[in-house]
């Protein structure tokens, strides 16, 4: 730990002070999109810890775009500055109309073994051919 740690763990108690064991513990109990979002780019260890596959392979963004529809910046952020960073952890997808476009277009996710898509329609249904035939090429 770097001695500018240490001096303030002494005289405060600071969530840094920590082991990464004990803060991946406590993240891993909390919301992954919240904890990506809240997280990601503070410092970096915090930006490593976050990025950790256990808090990095499941995107649920139908839940954020529910509880955040008031918010777009929210959803700008995990399209653009987000889910770039991670799309090598990703396992699983979990999308809807509003966001499939956008998390697709980002380009190609190697580990993604599941995606789930709620309220489909037919536009999209053509969108994600032509995803899916583009990543075979």
């Amino acid at each position: 730990m770097p001695l500018e740690n240490k001096v303030s763990c002494s005289t405060k108690m600071n969530l840094l002070c920590l082991s990464d064991e004990i803060l991946l513990i406590i993240l891993n109990k909390l919301s992954n999109t919240d904890v990506l979002y809240s997280l990601i780019e503070v410092n970096k260890r915090l930006d490593r810890l976050v990025r950790h596959c256990s808090l990095s392979k499941s995107i649920d963004l139908v839940n954020v775009l529910t509880r955040e529809r008031k918010f777009p910046r929210k959803i700008e952020r995990f399209c653009f500055e987000i889910i770039p960073r991670i799309k090598e952890n990703i396992q699983s997808l979990i999308l809807d109309d509003l966001s499939i476009e956008q998390v697709l277009s980002l380009g190609y996710y190697p580990n993604l073994s599941q995606l789930l898509i709620f309220q489909l329609n037919l536009f999209h249904i053509y969108f994600l051919v032509c995803f899916f035939l583009s990543v075979q090429n």
